[in-house]
Formats: C-alpha cells, structure tokens, sequence
C-alpha cells in the first residue's frame, strides 16, 4: 500500500508511483522510500548495451499501466487575444465612405449670394432705422410749428377754428369758521336768555326763541307762543327769580349754522309766600338766523335735585 505524503491518501495499487490528486510521488507504508522509476538502472543496462554493439540501443517502451500518472491542478488557461480584428470590430471600425467632395464650382456662389444677402438686409435696417429717426424729427419740428403759428400744413388755404376760452363763474368758497367766535356768540346768547329771564322781561326773553321750536322738554313742533304762556305764569308767581348757567359745552356744526349747547342750570324762585329750587342739565339747540342765535329746542337732560 502506499501513500501521498502530500495529502495524505492512500492507494492499495502498488504500480501507482505519483499521487492522482497533486501528482506528489508515493511512499510505501511499509517503510520504503518514494517510487521513483529506476532510470539509473536504465541507464546503466543502456550504457552496457552500447559497448557490446556499436547498433543504437534499442529504445525501451514503457508499458502505459507503468508510466506514472500525473494529476495537476486545473488552472484556466487564459488564450491571448488575437491582436487581429475580428469581422464584427472590423465592421465597426470600418473606414466611413469618403463622401464626394463637392464642386467649388457650386459652392463659391451660394457664397457670394450669402453675404451679398446679409449686406444688402444690413443697410435695408439701417436706412429705415435712420429714416425713421429723420422723419419723427422733422414731424415733431413741423407739429410744433403749426402748434405755434395756428396753421395747417397742408397748401390749400383753409382757416383753422379758433375756441374762445368761456369763462366760468367759480361759486364763491365759504370761508372757515371761527369756531372760537362761535362759541363765544353762542354762550353770549345764553347768559342774555337767562339774564332777560331773571329780569322777568317776556319780550326781551322771547326775542331768543324761534318761531316754532323742535323739541319743547316733552314736546315736539312746538310754537313759540306756548313757551311764551309757560315764562309768563312762572313770572307772574314769582317776584325773585335767580338763574345761574355752568359747564356750558358747545358744539356747532360744520357750516356753523346750528351749534348744540349742553349745560348746568341751577334755579331757585320765591315770593312772600313760597319758593322753590333745583338743578338740572340742560340741551339747549341754537340755529343762527340772520346773525343772531335763537333757541330752536329745550329739555332737560338729567334732574340733579328740585326742592318746592
């Protein structure tokens, strides 16, 4: 039996001489060294041979079930590339076909009538670019002169229509109010009502109301009359009237023709025989009527206090 030192198997043929798995040369188990072919043996017997007979040694065959088998390692050959084209990159790479050159015959004038072409389209622009210019000058120049002298431009000699300007009547502007004088002759007209009221003089007194009033304390379109009936008893019961106004608070309005008065009036009236008092807050309405302020309504806001 032998064995392949190398990889370790074992062969029970003991004509085998190398390893089949690496090609390694056997040993025998029983102690021998490798297998190797007897060539000095051969190749003693062949130089006896040759001394004997001048003939050629006659040359051994080895019998194919003797001759060592070697079994090596599969390893890819790698086949250099032929350094030839193939058909296929031969194809690829084929030459283009030479295209036909062309006439210079046909290509001279296609050219001479190109750049003729662009030259001629070039000062075409330019000539229009330019008379246009010159033209909107000379328009300008001729409108503002026919703008000045009043004519038209054209030979024929017809008059041109003149517009007389018509003049417009501007509505007079009314001038700003002076709220400070307003004011002013506001509170002037009330302390003479309450003044012509302590006098106990109707005329005097009534010279302050309007015709009709508004609003007359819980009453409304109310005729001046009325209000003049009302002051008369009051005076006519009480000989001692006082009458005193405070924290009056104005407010016209824009076209200062009306003006909102809101006040404090305080009153006390007695006679030999009773008397009577209070205080209360007052809206007073004034409409101005021929440069005077007259009394177009009267009421009582809130009642502070009223002792009888």
């Amino acid at each position: 039996m032998k064995r392949c030192p190398t990889c370790q198997s074992t062969y029970t043929d003991e004509s085998l001489r190398f390893c089949l798995q690496d090609g390694a040369a056997l040993i025998s188990i029983s102690g021998g060294g490798p297998t190797v072919p007897d060539q000095e043996k051969t190749l003693l017997i062949n130089s006896r041979e040759s001394g004997r007979s001048s003939d050629p040694p006659p040359t051994e065959i080895l019998s194919p079930s003797i001759m060592p088998t070697v079994a090596s390692p599969r390893t890819p050959v790698t086949t250099p590339q032929s350094s030839r084209p193939t058909e296929m990159s031969a194809q690829n790479y084929a030459a283009p076909p030479q295209q036909r050159p062309k006439s210079n015959a046909l290509i001279i004038p296609i050219t001479i009538a190109a750049t003729v072409l662009v030259l001629a389209l070039g000062g075409l622009g330019a000539w229009l670019l330019f008379g246009d210019k010159q033209n909107n000058g000379s328009g300008n120049v001729r409108m503002d002169k026919d703008r000045t002298t009043g004519t038209q431009t054209s030979g024929s000699p017809t008059a041109t229509a003149t517009t007389t300007p018509v003049a417009q009547t501007r509505s007079p502007t009314p001038s700003p109010v002076n709220m400070t004088a307003l004011r002013k002759d506001v509170t002037d007209a009330l302390n003479g009502w309450a003044q012509s009221s302590m006098e106990r003089d109707i005329d005097a007194h009534m010279s302050y109301y309007a015709g009709t009033l508004d609003i007359y304390y819980t009453k409304t379109n109310v005729s001046a009359s009325v209000v003049r009936a009302d002051r008369q008893r009051a005076y006519d019961t009480y000989s001692k009237l006082d009458i005193e106004l405070s924290n009056i608070l104005i407010t016209p309005d824009p076209a200062g023709q009306l003006a909102n008065a809101i006040l404090d009036k305080t009153w006390s009236f007695e006679n030999d025989e009773k008397s009577t008092s209070g205080s209360v807050q007052q809206e007073i309405r004034l409409a101005k009527k021929d440069d005077r302020w007259l009394i177009i309504g009267e009421k009582d806001v809130q009642v502070y206090y009223v002792n009888k």
